[in-house]
């Protein structure tokens, strides 16, 4: 891929970056870098260009680190959900199975009743009988 060369002004200070990435991207990332190290360099009584991008790299730094543990907590959980789901599954399965034995078994009791029925009509009509 091709680089881009891009101008860029931070804190006063001219730079040329070369990078992959679009000139409106490098761009919007300096005017960020310079808007937080200016507003550093506001905040301090002593004002160092180095000190100002020291604290910036700092905050930013903090801020990726932050990130990095939310996503990899955030993967953490979806392997949780994925785990609890293939579990859930299992037992949907198992449940089904159950479910079906139990229907057979209920109509091989359905059936022994009705014949239990039939076999009780049969004495009582041959008690009458006699």
């Amino acid at each position: 891929m091709e680089k881009n060369r891009v101008k860029l002004n931070i804190c006063g200070t001219d730079y040329v970056v070369l990078s992959e990435e679009s000139e409106t991207y490098i761009k919007s990332i300096a005017t960020e870098i310079d808007q937080k190290m200016s507003e550093t360099l506001k905040d301090q009584t002593k004002k160092s260009l180095v000190m100002a991008a020291t604290l910036a790299a700092m905050d930013y730094c903090d801020k990726l680190r932050k990130e990095k543990e939310n996503n990899e907590n955030a993967g953490n959980r979806v392997k949780e959900y994925l785990e609890m789901t293939a579990k859930s599954q299992i037992e949907k399965e198992t449940l089904r199975e159950e479910n079906e034995i139990l229907k057979e078994e209920l109509e091989e009791l359905k059936r022994e009743n009705e014949e239990l029925k039939e076999e009780i009509e049969t004495l009582k009509s041959r008690k009458r009988r006699r």
